[in-house]
């Protein structure tokens, strides 16, 4: 059970670190783009919804075990 643990923590970090990135994208405005075409912001502020979720999601998962 040590290795599911183990696993679901470091995917709540990995999560979380991207949930960060998002919000530095956020709040400085930068521009991503991806084959020439500028990402929204929007996208961010889903993949910044979805990625505290599922960090939130992961340390749920650990704290039950």
């Amino acid at each position: 059970m040590k290795g599911k643990n183990l696993a679901l923590t470091v995917a709540g970090i990995v999560f979380a670190i991207v949930a960060i990135v998002h919000v530095f994208r956020l709040y400085y405005k930068w521009d991503i783009f991806a084959a020439g075409i500028v990402i929204p912001m929007w996208v961010s502020q889903v993949g910044l919804a979805v990625a505290v979720v599922l960090s939130v999601w992961m340390f749920a998962a650990v704290k039950k075990r």
